[in-house]
């Protein structure tokens, strides 16, 4: 186990089980195995905590890999009613991609400036000051939230949610855009399967249920399956498995799909995993354009894209100009060469 960085000698753990340690800065804790990981708040008075309010508590923390996009919370009513109390929330959140800009606080975005976490620059963390009550955090992306709060000789906290998933154990889905590791796709797009287990399976079945079947995708058993690719994660081996046909599903819904797998023991003898997933299949994205121009070769045309997901994040937008030229911004300048008539 690493802190910040440092290995930490298996001499400081107590009884070779738990290892405790005390900072006031932000932390990375770090594993090659599953560990768990508690906060503790101390009392007014105790450790340098001289504050008029606080109370002792612990907060289970969550991994980042457990992250969650949308949570409705509350921070609820202290019994002393008398100020000064206070309520908060922290959130953690990648730097990547759009997470940070598109962050809401209640639906609205907040004003406070996120900092980089000093030991994992990947990531960074804000405070927040919230009234007594219910309040809802989004993003497009995933992130980790605690809420607390303190009064006199009182205190309250209490991680914001978690995605709970297995790490070892997952359906992937892939389309000609992207693959994810979740069960979903679009309507009319062929789709590929793949399972991946900690494991080398002797047999795999794939239910796909009467909906699915009526739509003329076959439950289907392979015997003997041959993995396609290994990695590992977390130091633990895990193997993924393809279905190497396509499959076009011609409504939007949620399908449950079952997968069973003969599990080897290192006894010799097996057993049936029986794995449920549910498959969401969306109607594709709504999209259109208009563009403003005097149609003169001289001026640029300017095109405004428009488009309905449903909801779904956008992760990348296509212009076909019917020139031979491409644009990858949701809206473009284009300047044409050649007066015609062309598609777009």
């Amino acid at each position: 186990m690493y802190v910040n960085g440092v290995l930490v000698p298996a001499s400081s753990f107590n009884n070779g089980i738990w290892y405790q340690f005390f900072n006031k800065t932000p932390n990375l804790i770090e594993s090659d195995l599953p560990i768990s990981v508690t906060q503790y708040f101390t009392t007014r008075g105790c450790d340098g905590n001289m504050g008029m309010l606080y109370d002792p508590d612990m907060i289970v923390l969550n991994p980042v890999e457990q992250n969650i996009s949308k949570v409705t919370l509350v921070n609820p009513p202290l019994a002393n009613p008398t100020p000064p109390y206070e309520h908060h929330l922290q959130i953690l959140m990648p730097n990547a991609g759009t997470g940070i800009s598109s962050f809401r606080l209640d639906g609205a975005p907040v004003n406070n400036t996120w900092t980089v976490h000093p030991s994992a620059a990947a990531y960074s963390y804000i405070y927040l000051d919230v009234t007594e009550g219910y309040h809802t955090l989004s993003s497009d992306s995933g992130f980790n939230a605690l809420a607390y709060g303190f009064a006199s000789a009182e205190s309250y906290g209490y991680s914001a949610g978690a995605n709970v998933k297995d790490l070892y154990q997952f359906m992937s889905v892939r389309n000609q855009y992207a693959t994810v590791n979740f069960p979903a796709g679009c309507k009319n797009s062929p789709l590929f399967f793949s399972i991946t287990f900690p494991y080398q399976p002797t047999e795999i079945q794939w239910i796909f249920g009467a909906a699915l079947n009526a739509m003329g995708i076959a439950d289907t058993t392979i015997s003997s399956p041959v993995y396609d690719s290994t990695w590992t994660i977390n130091g633990r081996q895990v193997y993924k498995y393809d279905l190497q046909s396509p499959y076009t599903l011609s409504a939007a819904g949620t399908y449950p799909v079952q997968v069973v797998a003969q599990n080897p023991s290192s006894d010799g003898c097996s057993g049936d995993q029986v794995i449920d997933y549910d498959l969401q299949i969306f109607d594709p994205p709504v999209v259109n354009f208009s563009f403003n121009s005097n149609g003169c070769l001289t001026d640029s045309v300017h095109f405004l894209g428009t488009v309905n997901t449903g909801g779904r994040n956008i992760i990348s937008y296509s212009w076909d100009f019917g020139d031979g030229n491409m644009e990858v911004t949701q809206n473009a300048v284009h300047l044409y060469q050649v007066s015609k008539l062309l598609p777009c």
